[in-house]
């Protein structure tokens, strides 16, 4: 604004006015920018700095929601190989009980087996040795009495050669008195008739 020529200085005095009120009125404009922007500035330091915090806190969250996640998952995990070792080692645990129990099995079987066979080779023995024993009994009787039996024979065939000896001998003794009579009368006879003749 330029001084009128008419209206002398009270125009300067307003225009003096109107430039302070301006540059008043800018300053105060200027202010209010820089206020403005300073406060622009400030809540958007804020949001920059809480929008940080906000990432940190994410990424903290994140990270313990990991943290979490992966100890869960590990935990299942270690559980899965806990039960996965346990199932493993009732197993082996039940294989080895059973090869324990079969094996056990097998050698009871066996020695059962063996006392069966070892009874049976006793008992084998024993029939053996009574057999042998009735053998040799029945031989014995057998032997005592064929020895009977020869005795008998032998005595019968004794008393058969006596009987016949004393036949023959009865034959011949009757026999021989006969002879001796048939002799002593015929001498008798002859005595007789040569006495007679005479």
């Amino acid at each position: 604004v330029h001084p009128s020529p008419r209206t002398g200085s009270f125009a300067f005095l307003v225009v003096s006015e109107n430039q302070r009120i301006f540059t008043l009125v800018s300053k105060c404009g200027l202010w209010c920018r820089y206020r403005l922007w300073m406060l622009v500035w400030k809540y958007w330091t804020e949001f920059v700095r809480g929008r940080k915090q906000r990432r940190a806190i994410k990424q903290l969250a994140i990270c313990h929601n990991e943290r979490r996640v992966v100890k869960r998952v590990w935990g299942g995990w270690s559980e899965y190989l806990r039960g996965k070792r346990e199932r493993l080692e009732s197993r082996e645990t039940a294989q080895q009980w059973h090869l324990a129990v079969t094996l056990r099995r097998g050698w009871m079987r066996w020695r059962e087996s063996l006392e069966r066979k070892k009874g049976r080779d006793i008992m084998l023995a024993a029939a053996l040795q009574h057999w042998a024993t009735r053998l040799q009994s029945q031989v014995w009787v057998h032997w005592v009495e064929q020895c009977r039996e020869r005795k008998t024979e032998r005595e019968k065939t004794t008393a058969a050669e006596r009987h016949w000896a004393a036949r023959k001998k009865a034959t011949c003794w009757t026999a021989w008195t006969t002879y001796i009579e048939y002799r002593g009368r015929k001498r008798h006879m002859n005595g007789s008739i040569s006495q007679a003749s005479m």
